[in-house]
């Protein structure tokens, strides 16, 4: 229980970091940790759509250089993009049946 609440805790901090206008904080990132963060904050979205994400994430990639918040907002855009479009792909093939 109390890692769920310090989960939550996590996932409204990155909310509010994902709105706030701020110059770019350019750092190594591990791209997986990134992607994972991202999964979390998009999964409610995923689940709504009745789609299933799967990763298939390569353990031995070299941090990449970049603004961590960035990188979420363009994931995050990439998934919800990708899960409306195969929904509604489905639907409209649901229709034709």
């Amino acid at each position: 229980m109390i890692r769920d609440g310090n989960r939550a805790g996590e996932v409204i901090q990155r909310l509010r970091a994902l709105t706030r206008k701020t110059d770019p904080q350019n750092a190594p990132l591990d791209i997986n940790d990134v992607i994972h963060d991202v999964v979390g904050l998009v999964q409610r979205e995923v689940l709504s759509h009745r789609v299933r994400l799967r990763l298939d994430l390569d353990s031995g990639l070299d941090p990449v250089l970049g603004d961590r918040v960035q990188l979420q907002q363009v994931i995050i855009n990439l998934i919800v993009n990708s899960v409306g479009s195969h929904g509604k792909c489905c639907r409209e093939a649901r229709a034709h049946d």
